[in-house]
């Protein structure tokens, strides 16, 4: 009988032959755990046997030279038995096993595992190796089950957002073929500024996408996933390989070798980083709400990963977070990077004579600010929609329920964790740092798209004025309630280019209307009375030129002041129609203004001369020539 246990002469070990044939893997691992059983007790039956012998029988050759052989015999029924259960574990056999199942089968090889403690601690680490790395492919396989669902459905968004946004990205808008205009066609302007205008129009929109959220909540999903299951998993690990035969813990738990952490977290990590290399290119600004997750994960794994057992899979998992990291902020930074230079080339193209002749007259909003200011706000729609709920709240058994093979009650407590109150703590940190991530990014940007405004602006006189008012109304209305952080400098930059450009046009189109030497006339006589206020300075110009300047601006007024709300239509009425009333308004009080003060200036020097309007009159005049338009002023 013991001849039927003991390992043969070619080197395998007698066992039943159902050992290898098909089937399932818990019968292999059951059938071989009676042989090594059977063989174990004989050879400790053998080596009692020495024992029992007077001392002067074992100091016999012969019985010492049986003790060898029996220790020899142990060493090698070892050797064969962990060569069995690593191979298995190598072939795959335990694939169709769940968590549970593992462990349990795992929990079956005490008697191996004692034996291994006592005899040879590397064949226990060759074990315990073995285990890790069959653990670690059934999370590696659910981790590759989850990321290509999240690509699936990350492609079945793309083609909805395709829809929704400009179907051309900002390096090829950026450059127009020669002779084309390099204005955004006017429909996709209006619906675009529209947007932007009318928040209540835009939160009426059907199932609109925000950005590829299957990426997001993919990789969110992967790391409350694995994160928690990677510290759950060294644990049991820590308890199987520690135990001795009748049960009891023969040491620390951490006696182990230090590198399993990195074993554990190799699989699914894989995974997580193929999916977060995948939000680069067009998905780039994904990179940001993804940021969240890590952030906030790292902060978790910071503060708990100083306990005893917790430094080893926390130092692999936060040497994961930051490979993730790396890789989603240099995305973050290259789109930005890729931004910007399709602003400079889109200048550099403007700046040919043949282009800017026949293509200023046609501009409006540049091309690449209103998909720069919808990316603003669908990463930050993102953000605020990101972060765990108490449904998913992260703790050591989050996401178990929804893993792929996993089965079992709940894991013991874990210090990652958790009391209610931290989890959200972290997540609103992990997002405020991705926010401020973000606004870094914009604050560049918005410095960029400044830059080019004003120099595609500054080729052309004319047309200049409106273009620097469109654009820079754009930008103030939409950073006007993101001043915080590296914003602020630049949304005060963007006010005052803002209201400079307001002056500069509002000012051409008074000139435009004949109105231009009636309000200098009356600036020049209100600076001559407050630098002279005790004697009358002299007239600035004769009695009859006064009556010539007037009695031309006020000639044909009405028609004039039509051409020009015509004229404003004509600039803004589909790109930017709420700068229509806003300007004429402007207008309307500055001109008002000014003709209710020059009947008292004039009086100084010419006491007889009446205005060729009154001020209800002129009131009047504007009134009847108010720009009629369907959109009013938000």
């Amino acid at each position: 009988m013991l001849a039927a246990a003991l390992p043969s002469k070619s080197g395998h070990c007698r066992v039943p032959m159902t050992l290898h044939a098909p089937g399932a893997y818990h019968h292999r691992v059951g059938a071989f755990v009676a042989a090594f059983d059977e063989l174990s007790r004989r050879v400790v039956s053998l080596s009692s046997t020495s024992g029992a012998l007077p001392g002067h029988l074992r100091a016999m050759t012969a019985i010492q030279r049986r003790g060898v052989e029996l220790a020899a015999l142990q060493r090698g029924a070892l050797a064969r038995a962990v060569a069995f259960v690593e191979s298995e574990l190598a072939a795959g056999h335990h694939k169709g096993v769940d968590l549970a199942g593992l462990h349990a089968h795992a929990r079956q090889l005490r008697p191996l595992l004692a034996l291994a403690a006592r005899v040879s601690p590397a064949d226990l680490d060759r074990l315990r190796r073995g285990y890790c790395a069959a653990i670690t492919a059934l999370l590696a396989r659910s981790a590759r089950e989850i990321a290509e669902a999240a690509r699936s459905a990350a492609a079945q968004l793309t083609k909805t957002l395709s829809a929704a946004l400009p179907a051309t990205p900002v390096s090829q808008a950026s450059v127009a073929p020669r002779g084309q205009s390099f204005a955004m066609p006017r429909r996709q302007e209006n619906a675009l500024l529209a947007s932007q205008a009318d928040p209540e129009a835009r939160a009426a929109e059907p199932d609109a996408p925000v950005l590829e959220t299957a990426f997001v909540t993919g990789l969110q999903k992967l790391l409350d996933t694995f994160i928690p299951l990677a510290q759950r998993e060294l644990d049991v690990a820590s308890e199987i390989f520690s135990c001795s035969e009748d049960g009891s813990d023969p040491g620390p738990a951490d006696q182990g070798p230090r590198d399993l952490g990195e074993v554990l977290v190799s699989g699914p990590g894989q995974h997580i980083l193929n999916l977060a290399s995948e939000m680069q290119g067009p998905h780039a600004l994904v990179g940001i709400p993804a940021l969240a997750a890590v952030f906030a994960w790292q902060r978790r794994l910071t503060r708990s990963g100083q306990g005893k057992g917790e430094d080893e899979v926390a130092s692999a998992l936060l040497g994961l977070l930051e490979r993730v990291e790396a890789q989603l902020t240099g995305a973050v930074d290259a789109a930005n990077e890729s931004s910007l230079a399709g602003m400079r080339r889109y200048v550099a193209q403007r700046s040919t004579s043949a282009l800017s002749a026949s293509a200023v007259k046609s501009t409006h909003v540049l091309p690449f600010l209103p998909r720069f200011l919808e990316s603003v706000r669908r990463v930050e729609a993102a953000l605020s929609q990101g972060g765990p709920g108490p449904r998913n709240s992260p703790g050591r058994g989050a996401g178990l329920a929804t893993l792929s093979g996993v089965r079992g009650g709940p894991p013991r407590p874990s210090p990652f964790g958790a009391a209610p109150g931290a989890e959200p703590g972290a997540a609103a940190a992990g997002q405020a740092a991705a926010l401020a991530l973000a606004r870094r990014g914009w604050a560049t940007q918005l410095a960029g798209a400044l830059a080019a405004v004003g120099e595609v602006a500054a080729r052309d006189q004319k047309h200049g004025p409106r273009i620097c008012l469109e654009n820079y109304v754009l930008l103030q209305r939409t950073f006007q309630s993101r001043r915080e952080g590296p914003l602020a400098d630049v949304a005060q930059r963007v006010d005052t280019e803002c209201h400079a450009a307001e002056a500069a046009y509002i000012e051409q189109q008074v000139d435009y209307f004949g109105f231009t030497p009636v309000l200098a006339l009356s600036r020049k006589l209100d600076d001559l009375c407050n630098s002279q206020p005790s004697t009358r300075p002299p007239a600035p110009i004769s009695l009859s030129d006064a009556t010539s300047m007037f009695a031309t601006s006020t000639n044909g007024l009405a028609k004039k002041l039509g051409a020009l709300a015509q004229r404003l239509l004509k600039h803004f009425g589909s790109s930017s129609p709420e700068l229509v009333p806003r300007i004429w308004q402007r207008l309307e009080a500055i001109c008002l203004s000014r003709w209710e003060r020059i009947p008292k200036q004039l009086r100084t020097w010419y006491p007889t001369f009446d205005l060729p309007l009154t001020v209800p009159q002129l009131k009047a005049q504007f009134l009847s020539t108010k720009p009629m338009q369907t959109k009013a002023a938000p």
